[in-house]
């Protein structure tokens, strides 16, 4: 070591310089390959990422791979560490090393990994479909290989998941009779075929995702199984396919059953819907309830669940797929359907045939699942043609589904009747609460029409403080400035007694003469609201000013209308012996006026007021006013 220190002789190369070597003249044998790397092992430590880096993208390792005859040069990122496990199947399409522990320690860092990736092998699969197949050796073999694709989908890139979609990469199997062949000129050589026995044959062949179909009714599958290709029925694989876009037979058809022949009331049918919701129960027990889309609770209701017997049940199943349309009808021995206008479930029940319990679970299976499987159908099956001894036998906790069924059903009906109680609590207090209010209303409203009374002054003057309503857009509303101006009594017509205003010459002769016909035929509108208000005698008094936007007034609970309004509005509706309007527009107005007893400002209360009380005496208005248009006389 002094004589290494002292001549500047070190014991290892610099790593740059080993790696530029190695990069220069890599080994040509596996035996020279093992001692470069397992001395480079003890360098290790010097190399820096750039170097590392620069020795990933170089072929520096001597490997056979499956595509040579020989050793070839290959990259460390392009091959793979031997494990004792390793399967045959990859070495046919990946290159795989092992030159010791300690070579492997230094590949490790050049970037060797342990195993290809599930990206890689579906990229691999994605490149040469055929050839995967091929080197797989056979169709078990296959179909092991896209359930570890179908593990790890969620480690594949979208970018290779869309190309798989659009690869022939999925095995689809087709049953066929082996009397009746695919018609020449059709799809290209199966990859493989199986004698299932002497007349049936299972060919399979590598096709794009959106040309199999995941058989979700093994029924359907068995009619159409000579014209489709089918996904092997397996849960992770039928995952794997429904991913990459192949669709489930159940949404390529459309069923239609045709009962024939009702025959009402049977005791059959009513002995297998109590048999349905007798065992239901012990079915939907281990289901995830976030799959059922019908609650049992909800087809115990006689209205909800029928049972009907027919004479005979045809089911016809369209097919629409791959640019192909094909119809099957058969005879079913029972079936359900809902219906559109009130979604009632019909359990169709054949007489022609004997009853077929599975086809009773699967067809209830299409209603219950949002998506059903053919293993749900298959136990719905036993559980109803299986005794209730029997399925105790086989481990089904018979007495104790049922009671807790039982115990859940009377919980919820015991928390749905205190619902209803409380309900009806509420609904009697908010009863009384508007009972209440109603009385209260309507004593105010009384109270209201009460203190109307006669005016006996026969001079109104500084009028400034009343209330009154104004025209504006042939609309009545609200204006507080009141209006100038005295009024003076001038006579009385029909005991209700006119004023005028003190501007007016000759009062008397425009109002009692000129203007008396007008007066009478006001008259004729005012005096039937006053009994539909059931005013106090006297309390309606006419007025008439020359100008102004006075339309009426309360004063001290003296109801004054405006003649000249009456004469501008409504007088020419009079004499042609229409009165209705009429009457409807004086009707709102006195509600207004009569409201002003209550409350002095116009605000949101007397808005209340007034229509508080003009719908209380609306029917009377409406007597009043069949009586107008019929010419009957009111009492």
């Amino acid at each position: 070591d002094e004589a290494q220190t002292k001549l500047k002789i070190f014991r290892h190369p610099a790593a740059a310089a080993a790696s530029s070597a190695l990069l220069q003249n890599p080994p040509k044998t596996e035996e020279q390959a093992k001692k470069v790397f397992e001395y480079l092992t003890n360098l290790l430590g010097d190399f820096t990422a750039n170097n590392l880096q620069q020795l990933k993208g170089a072929k520096i390792i001597p490997a056979e791979t499956p595509r040579s005859t020989g050793l070839t040069l290959v990259k460390p990122g392009e091959c793979y560490f031997k494990g004792d496990g390793q399967a045959s199947f990859h070495s046919k399409l990946f290159t795989f090393v092992d030159f010791g522990s300690r070579a492997n320690n230094f590949l490790a860092a050049c970037g060797v990994r342990n195993a290809p990736t599930t990206e890689e092998v579906a990229l691999m699969l994605i490149a040469d479909p055929a050839g995967f197949y091929s080197l797989a050796g056979s169709a078990e073999r296959f179909k092991a290989e896209l359930r570890q694709i179908a593990a790890s989908i969620n480690d594949i890139s979208p970018s290779t998941k869309q190309t798989m979609k659009r690869s022939p990469i999925l095995l689809g199997s087709r049953v066929t009779d082996e009397r009746n062949p695919p018609e020449k000129g059709g799809r290209r050589g199966s990859v493989a075929a199986e004698d299932e026995d002497d007349t049936i044959v299972v060919s399979y062949e590598l096709l794009r995702p959106d040309q199999i179909v995941i058989i979700d009714d093994v029924n359907t599958y068995a009619q159409f199984r000579d014209i489709l290709y089918g996904a092997p029925q397996e849960d992770i694989l039928e995952s794997l396919y429904a991913s990459l876009g192949s669709p489930r037979l159940g949404h390529l058809i459309k069923e239609e059953y045709k009962p024939v022949g009702e025959m009402g009331d049977s005791t059959d049918a009513a002995r297998l819907r109590k048999l349905v919701l007798e065992r239901l129960p012990l079915f939907l027990h281990e289901r995830h309830q976030a799959r059922v889309l019908i609650r049992l609770e909800w087809m115990q209701n006689p209205s909800n669940f029928v049972v009907k017997k027919v004479q005979r049940l045809i089911l016809q199943k369209t097919l629409v797929f791959g640019g192909k349309r094909a119809v099957k009808d058969s005879e079913a021995s029972a079936a359900a359907k809902r219906e559109t206008f009130n979604r009632t479930l019909i359990l169709y029940v054949a007489h022609n045939i004997p009853l077929d319990l599975y086809e009773v679970a699967n067809s209830l299976c299409k209603q219950l699942f949002d998506t059903p499987k053919v293993n749900d159908s298959l136990l719905f099956s036993t559980i109803l043609s299986t005794d209730l001894p029997s399925l105790r036998r086989r481990g089904y906790n018979v007495d104790r589904i049922l009671n807790q069924q039982k115990a859940e059903r009377e919980a919820r009906e015991s928390a749905r009747r205190a619902a209803e109680r409380e309900a009806q609590e509420v609904a009697k207090r908010e009863a009384e609460r508007e009972a209440e209010l109603r009385a209260a209303a309507d004593k105010n409203v009384q109270q209201a029409i009460n203190a109307c009374r006669p005016e006996a002054r026969s001079l109104l003057q500084n009028r400034q403080h009343m209330e009154v309503i104004k025209e504006a857009l042939n609309e009545g509303y609200c204006d507080v400035s009141g209006m100038e101006g005295d009024l003076v009594l001038v006579g009385n017509v029909e005991n209700i007694r006119i004023y005028a205003g003190k501007d007016i010459p000759n009062p008397r002769e425009l109002l009692l003469q000129t203007k008396l016909d007008s007066i009478r035929r006001f008259i004729t509108i005012i005096r039937p609201l006053k009994k539909v208000y059931k005013l106090p005698d006297a309390s309606l008094h006419i007025f008439y000013d020359l100008s102004g936007p006075v339309i009426a007034f309360n004063a001290g609970g003296a109801l004054f209308l405006n003649l000249r309004y009456y004469e501008g509005w409504h007088d020419a509706q009079l004499k042609q012996k229409e009165p209705m309007k009429a009457m409807i527009s004086w009707f709102f107005t006195l509600a207004h006026e009569i409201a002003h007893n209550l409350i002095g400002p116009h605000n949101a209360e007397h808005s209340y007021y007034m229509n508080q009380i003009s719908q209380t005496h609306l029917l009377a208005l409406v007597d009043e006013l069949q009586a107008l248009q019929f010419g009957i006389t009111q009492a």
